[in-house]
Protein backbone atom coordinates (compact mmCIF):
# COMPACT_ATOMS: atom_id res chain seq x y z
CA UNK A 1 0.00 0.00 0.00
CA UNK A 2 2.90 2.36 0.73
CA UNK A 3 4.12 1.96 -2.85
CA UNK A 4 0.66 2.81 -4.18
CA UNK A 5 0.51 5.93 -2.00
CA UNK A 6 3.99 7.02 -3.08
CA UNK A 7 3.11 6.56 -6.75
CA UNK A 8 -0.10 8.57 -6.38
CA UNK A 9 1.63 11.32 -4.41
CA UNK A 10 4.46 11.62 -6.94
CA UNK A 11 1.99 11.82 -9.82
CA UNK A 12 -0.38 14.28 -8.14
CA UNK A 13 2.52 16.53 -7.19
CA UNK A 14 3.53 16.96 -10.83
CA UNK A 15 0.22 17.87 -12.48
CA UNK A 16 -1.72 21.11 -12.84
CA UNK A 17 -3.93 22.41 -9.99
CA UNK A 18 -7.12 21.57 -11.91
CA UNK A 19 -5.99 17.98 -12.37
CA UNK A 20 -4.95 17.83 -8.70
CA UNK A 21 -8.51 18.69 -7.70
CA UNK A 22 -9.98 16.15 -10.09
CA UNK A 23 -7.68 13.37 -8.91
CA UNK A 24 -8.29 14.08 -5.22
CA UNK A 25 -12.05 14.22 -5.77
CA UNK A 26 -11.97 10.98 -7.76
CA UNK A 27 -9.95 9.20 -5.06
CA UNK A 28 -12.33 10.47 -2.35
CA UNK A 29 -15.21 9.00 -4.36
CA UNK A 30 -13.56 5.67 -5.17
CA UNK A 31 -12.50 5.04 -1.58
CA UNK A 32 -16.16 4.30 -0.82
CA UNK A 33 -16.47 1.93 -3.77
CA UNK A 34 -13.13 0.11 -3.47
CA UNK A 35 -12.07 0.15 0.22
CA UNK A 36 -8.34 -0.53 -0.44
CA UNK A 37 -8.08 2.88 -2.15
CA UNK A 38 -6.06 5.02 0.36
CA UNK A 39 -8.49 7.93 0.32
CA UNK A 40 -7.81 9.28 3.81
CA UNK A 41 -4.05 9.55 3.33
CA UNK A 42 -4.41 11.19 -0.08
CA UNK A 43 -6.91 13.73 1.29
CA UNK A 44 -4.37 14.53 4.02
CA UNK A 45 -1.77 14.99 1.28
CA UNK A 46 -4.17 17.53 -0.19
CA UNK A 47 -3.90 19.40 3.11
CA UNK A 48 -0.14 19.50 2.65
CA UNK A 49 -0.59 20.92 -0.86
CA UNK A 50 -2.71 23.67 0.69
CA UNK A 51 0.23 24.61 2.92
CA UNK A 52 2.35 24.98 -0.22
CA UNK A 53 -0.24 27.23 -1.83
CA UNK A 54 -0.85 24.76 -4.66
CA UNK A 55 -4.61 24.47 -4.12
CA UNK A 56 -7.40 26.17 -2.18
CA UNK A 57 -8.42 24.71 1.18
CA UNK A 58 -12.14 25.46 0.97
CA UNK A 59 -12.32 24.09 -2.56
CA UNK A 60 -10.58 20.87 -1.53
CA UNK A 61 -12.78 20.43 1.53
CA UNK A 62 -16.06 21.04 -0.30
CA UNK A 63 -15.04 18.88 -3.26
CA UNK A 64 -13.93 15.92 -1.18
CA UNK A 65 -17.04 16.16 1.00
CA UNK A 66 -19.32 16.11 -2.04
CA UNK A 67 -17.50 13.23 -3.73
CA UNK A 68 -17.29 11.26 -0.48
CA UNK A 69 -21.05 11.59 -0.06
CA UNK A 70 -21.60 10.63 -3.71
CA UNK A 71 -19.45 7.54 -3.20
CA UNK A 72 -21.34 6.59 -0.04
CA UNK A 73 -24.70 7.06 -1.74
CA UNK A 74 -23.56 4.99 -4.74
CA UNK A 75 -23.02 2.05 -2.40
CA UNK A 76 -26.27 2.92 -0.60
CA UNK A 77 -28.17 2.68 -3.89
CA UNK A 78 -26.46 -0.61 -4.69
CA UNK A 79 -27.50 -1.98 -1.30
CA UNK A 80 -31.04 -0.69 -1.84
CA UNK A 81 -31.20 -2.40 -5.23
CA UNK A 82 -29.84 -5.70 -3.94
CA UNK A 83 -32.04 -5.61 -0.86
CA UNK A 84 -33.13 -9.12 0.13
CA UNK A 85 -30.35 -11.12 -1.56
CA UNK A 86 -27.69 -9.07 0.22
CA UNK A 87 -29.21 -9.13 3.70
CA UNK A 88 -30.20 -12.76 3.27
CA UNK A 89 -26.54 -13.64 2.90
CA UNK A 90 -26.10 -12.77 6.56
CA UNK A 91 -28.97 -14.96 7.77
CA UNK A 92 -28.42 -18.39 6.32
CA UNK A 93 -29.67 -20.36 3.33
CA UNK A 94 -33.26 -20.80 4.55
CA UNK A 95 -33.75 -17.09 5.03
CA UNK A 96 -32.20 -16.43 1.65
CA UNK A 97 -34.56 -18.78 -0.13
CA UNK A 98 -37.56 -17.23 1.59
CA UNK A 99 -36.49 -13.74 0.63
CA UNK A 100 -35.92 -14.70 -2.98
CA UNK A 101 -39.28 -16.43 -3.28
CA UNK A 102 -40.97 -13.30 -1.97
CA UNK A 103 -39.03 -11.08 -4.37
CA UNK A 104 -41.44 -9.48 -6.83
CA UNK A 105 -38.76 -8.76 -9.44
CA UNK A 106 -38.82 -10.47 -12.80
CA UNK A 107 -36.79 -13.66 -13.12
CA UNK A 108 -33.92 -12.06 -15.03
CA UNK A 109 -33.60 -9.14 -12.62
CA UNK A 110 -33.81 -11.52 -9.67
CA UNK A 111 -30.95 -13.57 -11.08
CA UNK A 112 -28.94 -10.41 -11.75
CA UNK A 113 -29.43 -9.25 -8.17
CA UNK A 114 -28.33 -12.62 -6.83
CA UNK A 115 -25.24 -12.62 -9.05
CA UNK A 116 -24.30 -9.08 -8.02
CA UNK A 117 -24.83 -9.91 -4.34
CA UNK A 118 -22.53 -12.93 -4.68
CA UNK A 119 -19.90 -10.76 -6.38
CA UNK A 120 -20.00 -8.21 -3.57
CA UNK A 121 -19.71 -10.97 -0.98
CA UNK A 122 -16.38 -11.96 -2.49
CA UNK A 123 -15.00 -8.65 -1.28
CA UNK A 124 -17.25 -7.86 1.71
CA UNK A 125 -16.97 -10.17 4.69
CA UNK A 126 -20.49 -11.53 5.50
CA UNK A 127 -19.74 -11.12 9.21
CA UNK A 128 -19.21 -7.39 8.59
CA UNK A 129 -22.53 -7.21 6.74
CA UNK A 130 -24.23 -9.00 9.62
CA UNK A 131 -22.75 -6.57 12.12
CA UNK A 132 -23.72 -3.63 9.91
CA UNK A 133 -27.30 -4.88 9.78
CA UNK A 134 -27.39 -5.15 13.58
CA UNK A 135 -26.03 -1.62 13.92
CA UNK A 136 -28.67 -0.27 11.52
CA UNK A 137 -31.45 -1.91 13.52
CA UNK A 138 -30.13 -0.52 16.80
CA UNK A 139 -28.82 2.93 15.92
CA UNK A 140 -30.04 3.86 12.42
CA UNK A 141 -28.70 7.20 11.19
CA UNK A 142 -26.16 7.45 14.01
CA UNK A 143 -24.23 4.65 12.31
CA UNK A 144 -24.16 6.67 9.09
CA UNK A 145 -22.99 9.79 10.95
CA UNK A 146 -20.09 7.82 12.43
CA UNK A 147 -19.24 5.91 9.25
CA UNK A 148 -16.20 8.02 8.36
CA UNK A 149 -14.76 7.31 11.80
CA UNK A 150 -15.01 3.54 11.30
CA UNK A 151 -12.17 2.82 8.89
CA UNK A 152 -12.63 -0.35 6.86
CA UNK A 153 -16.39 -0.53 7.37
CA UNK A 154 -17.60 2.42 5.26
CA UNK A 155 -18.65 0.40 2.23
CA UNK A 156 -20.37 -2.15 4.45
CA UNK A 157 -22.26 0.57 6.30
CA UNK A 158 -23.38 2.14 3.02
CA UNK A 159 -24.52 -1.21 1.60
CA UNK A 160 -26.45 -2.19 4.71
CA UNK A 161 -27.97 1.30 5.01
CA UNK A 162 -29.39 0.90 1.52
CA UNK A 163 -30.45 -2.71 2.00
CA UNK A 164 -32.12 -1.75 5.30
CA UNK A 165 -34.07 0.96 3.45
CA UNK A 166 -32.97 3.88 5.61
CA UNK A 167 -34.69 7.05 4.32
CA UNK A 168 -32.56 8.50 1.54
CA UNK A 169 -32.47 12.22 2.41
CA UNK A 170 -31.71 11.77 6.12
CA UNK A 171 -28.98 9.37 5.00
CA UNK A 172 -27.55 11.99 2.63
CA UNK A 173 -27.55 14.50 5.50
CA UNK A 174 -25.93 12.04 7.92
CA UNK A 175 -23.20 11.05 5.48
CA UNK A 176 -22.59 14.74 4.70
CA UNK A 177 -22.07 15.58 8.37
CA UNK A 178 -19.72 12.61 8.73
CA UNK A 179 -17.68 13.59 5.66
CA UNK A 180 -17.50 17.28 6.61
CA UNK A 181 -16.07 16.47 10.03
CA UNK A 182 -13.68 13.70 8.99
CA UNK A 183 -12.34 15.31 5.82
CA UNK A 184 -11.88 18.56 7.72
CA UNK A 185 -9.71 16.76 10.28
CA UNK A 186 -7.66 15.05 7.55
CA UNK A 187 -7.09 18.24 5.57
CA UNK A 188 -6.19 20.22 8.68
CA UNK A 189 -3.81 17.46 9.77
CA UNK A 190 -2.00 17.47 6.43
CA UNK A 191 -1.81 21.26 6.45
CA UNK A 192 -0.63 21.48 10.06
CA UNK A 193 2.02 18.74 9.75
CA UNK A 194 3.39 20.20 6.53
CA UNK A 195 6.38 18.21 5.28
CA UNK A 196 5.56 15.57 7.91
CA UNK A 197 2.07 14.97 6.47
CA UNK A 198 2.86 11.25 6.08
CA UNK A 199 2.49 10.93 9.83
CA UNK A 200 -1.24 11.12 9.22
CA UNK A 201 -1.00 7.61 7.78
CA UNK A 202 0.74 6.39 10.94
CA UNK A 203 -1.89 8.03 13.12
CA UNK A 204 -4.68 6.54 11.02
CA UNK A 205 -3.20 3.05 11.35
CA UNK A 206 -2.98 3.40 15.14
CA UNK A 207 -6.49 4.86 15.20
CA UNK A 208 -7.86 1.94 13.15
CA UNK A 209 -6.34 -0.56 15.56
CA UNK A 210 -7.83 1.31 18.51
CA UNK A 211 -11.26 1.33 16.86
CA UNK A 212 -11.05 -2.43 16.25
CA UNK A 213 -10.20 -3.02 19.91
CA UNK A 214 -13.09 -0.82 21.04
CA UNK A 215 -15.53 -2.55 18.69
CA UNK A 216 -14.39 -5.96 19.92
CA UNK A 217 -14.83 -4.78 23.51
CA UNK A 218 -18.32 -3.44 22.80
CA UNK A 219 -19.25 -6.66 21.03
CA UNK A 220 -18.08 -8.63 24.07
CA UNK A 221 -20.13 -6.43 26.39
CA UNK A 222 -23.16 -6.89 24.15
CA UNK A 223 -22.70 -10.66 24.15
CA UNK A 224 -22.40 -10.75 27.94
CA UNK A 225 -25.47 -8.53 28.33
CA UNK A 226 -27.63 -10.66 26.02
CA UNK A 227 -26.46 -13.88 27.65
CA UNK A 228 -27.21 -12.64 31.16
CA UNK A 229 -30.58 -11.34 30.03
CA UNK A 230 -31.48 -14.77 28.64
CA UNK A 231 -30.31 -16.49 31.81
CA UNK A 232 -32.25 -14.05 33.96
Amino acid sequence: MADVINTLVDFIGQVSPILIYLLLFFIAYMENIVPPVPGDVIVAFGGYLISLGSINGLGLWLGTVITSVLGFMTMYQMGSYLGGPLLASTSGAIQQENNLENDSSEGFLRSARKALAKLILRFANPSYLRKGKEWMRSYGQWVVVSNRLLAGTRSVIALTAGASKLPIWPTVLSSSVSSMLWNGVLIYGGWWLGDNWRRVGMYLEAYSQLILVLLAFLALLGFIYVRRKKQG
